[in-house]
């Protein structure tokens, strides 16, 4: 897309209440970074929506990745499990010590192990907390860390077949990776089901001050 029908799917989000917009990726082309500088430096960007970082802004993402799986270690990287955790804090330090030279900016952290699906569950879960010990969040600072997974079929043939949705969801404000089931005529309420399912069982772990902040976070 071109800047002028990327401003309308902006305004669009904006309109309909969306709060955390990945507008572009900067690095990508040069037309995506002109198109988050536009909306920089034309003022487009309303205080409390938050877009990916560029100089600039107000309130701004750094979202953060890198592939975790067996494969990738091996082939691409060439690095053990060690090795790989290193190539994230190094990046989550420098994360931090670029964000500290602009203060006037309310940063949001984001990390991902990207092929989780293909990825040992403890080694995600490592990787993970080494990223978070870097960052250190607290309940002022809020960190999504998206290790979720999300699947869905058919339970059986026909027009009125039920859908299955599974989700995995993880939070800095409990342990561990939590997973959710829901069942349902319709796939979108299945998916929501799910999410409830596995926020319910987030609730079980934590106590009742936790509680209200997870509410906060996923619902």
């Amino acid at each position: 897309m071109n800047i002028q029908r990327k401003l309308r799917l902006f305004e669009l989000l904006v309109s309909i209440g969306c709060k955390e917009i990945e507008v572009a990726f900067p690095s990508a082309s040069q037309t995506e970074f002109d198109f988050v500088r536009y909306l920089i430096e034309q003022e487009l960007i309303p205080d409390d929506v938050t877009i990916q970082v560029l100089k600039g802004a107000k309130r701004a993402i750094v979202h953060l990745y890198n592939a975790t799986s067996v494969v990738f270690r091996r082939v691409v990287f060439g690095l053990d499990r060690l090795g790989t955790i290193n190539l994230a804090v190094s990046a989550a330090k420098l994360f931090t010590e670029l964000a500290a030279e602009q203060p006037d900016i309310n940063w949001q952290f984001q990390y991902s192990p990207e092929i989780f699906t293909a990825t040992e569950l403890d080694f995600a879960q490592e990787i993970c907390n080494a990223v978070l010990d870097v960052w250190n969040p607290h309940h002022s600072t809020k960190l999504d860390v998206q290790i979720h997974h999300y699947e869905e079929r058919s339970r059986n043939g026909g027009s009125n077949a039920d859908a299955i949705a599974y989700v995995e969801i993880a939070g800095d404000l409990f342990q561990g990776l939590l997973h959710g089931v829901g069942i349902h005529s319709n796939i979108v309420t299945a998916s929501i089901l799910a999410i409830l399912s596995a926020v319910n069982r987030a609730l079980l772990r934590v106590n009742t001050e936790t509680q209200a902040e997870i509410l906060k976070l996923y619902l």
